[in-house]
């Protein structure tokens, strides 16, 4: 009885050896065929480490709120002087808004190249733009041009909102920035430009 538990427990193990030769015998995976095993991992202290992460990569509870801060006033010095000169003279028929976007003036149609039409204005916006008290409609843009608008990417933006305009034909307005305004020389320019006045400025 012994020797026939040994031979059953000799022929278990010789069964094992063969299939783990024929297992060896099988070939590779053709798409692993040109691949060499992995590198082994370094340890700490015994090999080159991986480059540490990025300073500025976002943790999993940033917000980018916290990068913004209120500012104190929408419109510059500047803009400001103007529009205490330009409201007296429209305030009874119109309606002043200030740092309007080109893409609330205009829309773009829904064909082939929309996307780079939309891109040249969704980033641009007009000083002031005049519109009808009752009705909202859009009567006249007015920019004010400082030495910032000498610079030649400022030049062909100028030429861009321009064109835009005429193309359209919506009256702008364009206002060299200055110490003082005269209200009878912009009323002039507003009724040339189609601009309804009632009141005397």
């Amino acid at each position: 009885m012994p020797l026939i538990v040994v031979a059953v427990v000799g022929a278990s193990a010789i069964s094992m050896l063969s299939k783990k030769k024929k297992r060896s015998a099988r070939p590779k995976n053709p798409f692993l065929a040109n691949q060499q095993a992995p590198p082994p991992v370094p340890m700490p202290g015994t090999g080159p480490m991986p480059p540490p992460l990025p300073a500025f990569a976002p943790k999993s509870d940033w917000n980018p709120i916290n990068l913004m801060e209120r500012r104190d006033n929408l419109m510059s010095p500047a803009e400001l002087a103007f529009f205490a000169v330009l409201e007296p003279i429209v305030r009874s028929s119109c309606m002043v808004s200030s740092k309007v976007r080109l893409a609330d003036l205009f829309d773009v149609r829904q064909e082939r190249g929309q996307q780079a039409a939309f891109n040249k204005i969704v980033g641009k916006h007009i000083d002031f733009v005049l519109t009808d008290y009752q009705t909202s409609r859009i009567l006249c843009g007015i920019e004010l041009d400082d030495s910032s608008h000498n610079r030649p990417d400022r030049i062909e933006r100028d030429n861009f909102v321009n064109e835009l305009f005429a193309a359209n034909h919506l009256p702008l307005i364009r206002v060299p920035v200055a110490w003082t305004y005269y209200p009878q020389a912009l009323r002039a320019e507003l009724l040339k430009c189609g601009v309804s006045l009632s009141n005397a400025a």
